[in-house]
């Protein structure tokens, strides 16, 4: 039997009830998943938490707080997340069955006992399998996450930032959000800045507990035709301090998407996309997808239904949720195949409502290890409003290479051997290179999508390259000789 995850709209999970699509069970016939039926349930619900076990007694103590960390597993199959507020409930078919937990990386489980084993039906009480945790090392790290919907020209669009605390202590300190300079009437909601400078909105970070943190978002105007096919970046910076209000750590993430005048509004991206159309890639690197929908029709939209089929050169457990615009009311993994429900979302029609007429949901996995040259990943997904046939999505394109081209009309350009010192740079680097060069040296910075930044001459070795006026983000700088013949491309990562 297939197990789910389900969220209840009051947050709290139901994970382990066995799914029925189509009469059929989904171990059967997977292919269910994408036919599309309502699920069948006979099953029972028991409840318990996730929490801090600060004295390491292995008692939930009322002073002791709750965490989404680590996953709940059901018969040693992993059943899906755990909410915000570290809350879990879920359904079991008649029988016994086993509970237990598995914790990240640095944390440790402490409570007794490690597991339960419930008879479904017949178990009493049906509440308190909890789970106490805590570190094994203090570690700092923050996860900042930012996203955007679809950048339509002189329309409104919506930036969410949500900056998760994956490390294992209490954290505090600051973050900000740089927006793109061709954007204008910037709105936030969720928080208040602390303060404003240019681009930038900063904003504190107080108190912020393993497993949680703020979110907020960020309605602005996109500029106009002018910008059609121009990239628009959008990047998050998170600084973990100490008592003492120095800081000892940052975190940083970017979405980066191009501006729309006629689109479709049911799409998908992959972050980075990657270079030219084969979206060239370097191995190992991991991927964001990013499945955004829109109901453009004439009526409310009560349920969503997203279905990802993931390609078979992608490490399936490594799957993780970031963010989605909506709270989810079901998130679920059967191999390869992913769905995630809004149920109920109550979405508005394009036509009362344009900007709440769209939602997304965006999640990261890493590709396999040992992927052959030029190996190609490609995802689309299928959207579903409420019970109508799908519409189906782009599908991105990824090429893994061990070295990358600036632009796809010699594919075979490979990386010199050099560095960018430093990098990240934020308003000048040098370049240490190795063997003899005719100089000057030609130099144009691209962005990942292969568009030319600007470019300029180096002089001498050694000599400081200026490029202050570009906006954070990852490059791609191409060096060639005096006599115009191509030495190579490095990486290049602007961030103040």
């Amino acid at each position: 039997m297939a197990k789910a995850l389900i969220t209840l709209p009051n947050g709290r999970f139901w994970a382990g009830a066995d799914i029925h699509m189509n009469g059929m069970n989904t171990d059967d016939a997977v292919s269910g998943i994408l036919l599309g039926a309502e699920e069948n349930y006979s099953s029972f619900y028991y409840q318990g938490n996730i929490y801090y076990d600060s004295n390491q007694n292995g008692s939930f103590d009322l002073n002791e707080q709750k965490m989404a960390l680590g996953n709940i597993l059901i018969n040693t199959i992993e059943s899906g997340y755990i909410p915000f507020e570290g809350e879990y409930g879920f359904l079991l078919s008649s029988g016994i069955h086993n509970l237990s937990y598995q914790a990240e990386s640095n944390w440790q489980l402490t409570s007794t006992p490690s597991s339960y084993t419930i008879n479904a039906g017949v178990t009493s009480p049906t509440t308190g399998f909890d789970f106490g945790i805590y570190p094994i090392n203090m570690e700092v790290s923050l996860d900042p996450r930012i996203s955007t919907n679809i950048l339509r020209c002189f329309e409104t669009s919506t930036a969410h930032i949500y900056i998760f605390n994956d490390g294992t202590q209490i954290d505090q300190g600051y973050f900000y959000v740089e927006m793109p300079a061709e954007v204008s009437n910037i709105n936030v909601i969720g928080m208040t800045p602390d303060s404003i400078v240019g681009n930038r909105y900063y904003f504190d970070l107080e108190n912020q507990t393993p497993g949680s943190g703020p979110e907020l978002r960020m309605n602005f105007t996109n500029p106009g035709t002018e910008a059609i096919g121009n990239d628009l970046t959008f990047y998050t910076k998170a600084y973990s301090m100490n008592e003492n209000g120095m800081v000892v750590d940052s975190f940083e993430s970017s979405f980066t998407d191009f501006v729309q005048c006629s689109y479709d509004p049911n799409d998908k991206l992959v972050n980075p996309r990657g270079i030219g159309e084969e979206g060239y890639t370097l191995f190992d690197t991991e991927l964001t997808y990013t499945i955004r929908f829109q109901n453009t029709g004439n009526g409310y939209a009560y349920r969503v239904r997203l279905v990802d089929t993931l390609d078979n050169q992608l490490d399936w457990e490594s799957f993780e949720l970031l963010q989605s615009s909506h709270p989810l009311s079901e998130v679920r993994r059967v191999g390869g195949i992913v769905e995630f429900i809004f149920d109920p979302i109550n979405l508005p029609y394009e036509s009362i409502d344009e900007l709440g007429s769209q939602g997304f949901v965006s999640f990261r996995i890493q590709p396999l290890p040992g992927l052959a040259e030029n190996s190609l990943v490609e995802n689309s997904a299928a959207i579903y409003f409420d019970f109508n046939p799908p519409i189906f999505t782009n599908s991105t394109q990824t090429t893994y290479v061990s070295m990358l081209p600036v632009s796809t009309e010699n594919p075979m350009l490979h990386a010199i051997n050099a560095l960018l010192i430093p990098n990240p740079f934020k308003d000048q680097f040098t370049l240490a290179l190795e063997g003899e060069f005719e100089y000057p040296l030609h130099l144009e910075l691209h962005r990942v999508n292969g568009q030319l930044v600007g470019d300029q001459e180096l002089a001498s070795p050694n000599s400081p390259i200026y490029w202050p006026t570009i906006s954070n983000g990852i490059y791609w700088l191409k060096i060639s000789d005096a006599k115009g013949k191509y030495l190579g491309v490095l990486k290049a990562v602007k961030m103040e």
